[in-house]
């Protein structure tokens, strides 16, 4: 968790479509408000609003590289997805939101 509180953007590679993996470490880079780069996977919509809370991207080194520098370059749109993921952590993944959706089901 170190190295995630540390760095500016965080990029998550994924490999197969249809595997789900990846969603916890995209929560905690949500919960830090590190803007997330991640290839195209089925099990990160539930999490990644494309553009809003993050970039989902085909998997290709020219796309990669423009979102990188569209963050380094732009700090209203890296702080607006920042600020985003945050909001979406807090409403969506939370402890305390987990805590009122299962009182909802007792």
């Amino acid at each position: 968790l170190s190295y995630l509180f540390k760095c500016k953007i965080v990029v998550i590679p994924l490999k197969e479509l249809d595997i789900s993996s990846g969603q916890l470490m995209i929560q905690q880079t949500m919960q830090l408000g590190k803007p997330i780069i991640v290839t195209n996977n089925h099990g990160v919509y539930n999490y990644i609003d494309d553009g809003k809370t993050g970039f989902i991207i085909n998997n290709d080194k020219e796309t990669l590289l423009d979102k990188i520098n569209a963050l380094y370059k732009d700090d209203e749109l890296y702080n607006r997805i920042s600020q985003n993921q945050k909001e979406c952590f807090q409403k969506h993944f939370s402890m305390l939101n987990l805590g009122r959706e299962i009182g909802k089901i007792i």
